[in-house]
Parts: C-alpha cells; structure tokens; sequence
C-alpha cells in the first residue's frame, strides 16, 4: 500500500511540476507578444480596451 502512495505522490509532483512549466510557458509568450504590441511603432491603428462586465 505504502509503495501505491508514494507512486501517485511522485505522479502529483510531476503534475505539478508540468502545470508550472505550461503555464510560465504561456505567460512568457503573452509577455512577448505584449512587449511587440507596445513597443511597436506607429502604424495609424489604434489599440482598443475592452472592458468584460463585472
């Protein structure tokens, strides 16, 4: 039973561990893309906020 544990402790961790990786991945594209955005320049295009409803 012990052993049962311990493998699906190890499987968690590397869950997680891949989750962590996905997801700083992501935020490195969206920080790239969004340093494009900004530092781009000006084209006569006008960037536009949308604001999501509370």
């Amino acid at each position: 039973m012990e052993t049962n544990h311990l493998d699906f402790e190890a499987l968690v961790q590397e869950a997680r561990q891949e989750r962590s990786k996905a997801v700083g991945q992501m935020l490195a594209a969206v920080w790239e893309k969004c340093k494009k955005l900004f530092s781009a320049p000006a084209t006569g295009q006008t960037v536009v906020w949308h604001m999501l409803p509370p």
